[in-house]
């Protein structure tokens, strides 16, 4: 645990894509211990085991836990959301835009289709509190966290950020550079990771895709996102200039390699996101990134 009484807890899982096939994964929960003890986000169902050993180490187990946060809805985040809601009784609180999704799980399984959802998911639970933009989330004596509503990567996509600590969970906003572009929106993204720059005195980010990064290694994560985002709209424009391709599979397996992704990067999630370049609103969100990049 961190002089900040933060406990990352890195959770490994794998998705299958084809038979026999499975590519590895991970992605970081976060466990805050303040006035109560305060879970950032689930992991993957079955995650549970690895949060109550990572607990053990600092003399909590899962019956500890009174608040659940979900940054946002997608599978390896609430995956282990509704088993752990049981076992500790915690209270969850998630932004209303995801709130379908996460209480309806099939729902999104249908609307959002991810290979290998139901074993990603161990079910539905309740969000027992919305969560707003702007609202102050008190964590104890230490820590005060400003909801920031980070839409993009999805409609609900929250960070919470501690203006007098500099520390800042971001969930999946910030675009992984090198990864899988993953979101909805190119607009309200490049909004949000605008605003996510503009934050003063950033010391500490925890986001779900990479280990803690600090000081200067935080801010450049930012602006790594940033130039990433500007690198896909690139290769979209490259692979399809007069927007001539109605198939977005077709354009995926067409931006999939000038991007030097792995050839399973052609599915439906990636074509998903490629398509959203295409959206009038694309080009003016990604001039927003200007001044940073």
């Amino acid at each position: 645990m961190n002089s900040a009484n933060i406990l990352p807890i890195k959770i490994p899982f794998s998705i299958p894509i084809a038979p026999g096939k499975l590519v590895e994964r991970f992605v970081y929960a976060y466990a805050v211990d303040g006035d109560r003890l305060y879970l950032i986000d689930t992991g993957v169902a079955g995650a549970e085991k690895i949060i109550a050993a990572a607990l053990q180490m600092i003399g909590k187990t899962i019956s500890d836990i009174d608040r659940i946060i979900l940054t946002h809805s997608h599978p390896d985040h609430i995956g282990s959301a509704a088993l752990i809601q049981a076992q500790s009784g915690a209270q969850v609180w998630a932004h209303g835009n995801e709130q379908a999704w996460i209480e309806d799980t099939a729902l999104q399984g249908r609307q959002r289709p991810v290979p290998g959802f139901d074993s990603l998911v161990s079910g539905p639970v309740k969000a027992d509190r919305l969560l707003e933009d702007g609202e102050m989330l008190v964590f104890g004596d230490r820590l005060r966290f400003r909801v920031l509503h980070t839409p993009g990567h999805s409609s609900g996509s929250i960070s919470l950020a501690d203006d007098e600590t500099g520390i800042l969970f971001c969930g999946d906003v910030i675009p992984q550079p090198g990864g899988m572009p993953i979101y909805d929106d190119v607009a309200a993204l490049a909004g949000s990771l605008v605003r996510l720059a503009e934050i003063k005195n950033l010391t500490t980010l925890y986001s779900a895709w990479t280990d803690p990064l600090h000081g200067r290694d935080a801010v450049d994560a930012i602006r790594g996102g940033m130039l990433s985002l500007k690198t896909i709209h690139e290769a979209v424009t490259k692979a399809d200039p007069q927007h001539h391709i109605a198939d977005p599979m077709e354009l995926c397996r067409k931006c999939v390699p000038i991007l030097g992704l792995p050839p399973f990067a052609a599915n439906p999630l990636v074509a998903r996101s490629l398509l959203a370049h295409r959206n009038a609103s694309a080009q003016e969100g990604l001039d927003l990134l200007t001044p940073f990049v």
